[in-house]
C-alpha cells in the first residue's frame, strides 16, 4: 500500500516523459525508417559541428540529402500531437540516468534513494530524479537495475554528440507528447 502511495505521487509530466523515454531506450524501439525520422535524428540539437566518421556516416543507410540549405523549410505533420521537441539524452552526462532537472545532477556519482527515503521525499525532490530512476520506481525496482544498466552503457568520456536521438525521435514521431 505504501509503495502505491509513493508511485501515485510520481505521475507528473516529467515522470510520464521519463517512462516513455525509458521504455524506448530499454526495449530499443524500432527506428522509423522514413526520411522525416532520419532528418530529425540528424538535425536535432545533438548534431554538433563534428565530422561524421565512416562508421557513423548516415549515407550508409542510403542516399539522403544532408545539405541543410537543400532541405525543405516547411512541412506538415499529419497528427499535431506528434513530433514534439525534447532532449537527446547525451551519454557523457549519463543518458536517461542524468538528473536533468536537478540543480546539481552529480552525473555518474549520485546514490538513488531507498524506498524509506522515497517516502520522505517532497514532490519537488522526486521530480529531480532521473528518468531511469523514475522508471525503476514505477517498476518497484528499488535496487535500480535500469540506472545500473544505463550507467554500464554510457561514459563521461563519450563524444558530445552521442546520445539516444534515434530512440527519442522514434518516440516523438510515433506517440503523442506525454503530458
Amino acid at each position: 500500500m505504501a509503495d502505491f502511495a509513493v508511485e501515485n505521487n510520481l505521475h507528473t509530466p516529467s515522470y510520464e516523459f521519463a517512462k516513455v523515454t525509458a521504455f524506448h531506450y530499454l526495449y530499443r524501439m524500432r527506428i522509423v525508417a522514413n526520411l522525416a525520422g532520419l532528418v530529425l535524428s540528424l538535425y536535432l540539437p545533438c548534431a554538433l559541428a563534428q565530422a561524421w566518421n565512416a562508421r557513423n556516416d548516415p549515407q550508409r543507410l542510403g542516399q539522403f540529402d544532408t545539405k541543410l540549405s537543400r532541405l525543405p523549410v516547411e512541412g506538415r505533420v499529419g497528427d499535431p500531437s506528434l513530433a514534439w521537441p525534447g532532449n537527446h539524452w547525451v551519454n557523457n552526462s549519463g543518458g536517461i540516468a542524468h538528473r536533468w532537472s536537478a540543480a546539481d545532477p552529480q552525473n555518474f556519482k549520485y546514490k538513488s534513494p531507498t524506498l524509506a527515503q522515497l517516502r520522505a521525499l517532497s514532490a519537488d525532490a522526486i521530480n529531480q530524479l532521473s528518468p531511469a530512476e523514475k522508471f525503476d520506481i514505477y517498476s518497484r525496482d528499488y535496487r535500480y537495475s535500469t540506472v545500473k544498466r544505463v550507467f554500464s552503457q554510457v561514459s563521461p568520456h563519450a563524444p558530445s554528440w552521442h546520445g539516444i536521438c534515434h530512440g527519442y525521435t522514434a518516440a516523438a514521431m510515433n506517440h503523442p507528447e506525454p503530458q
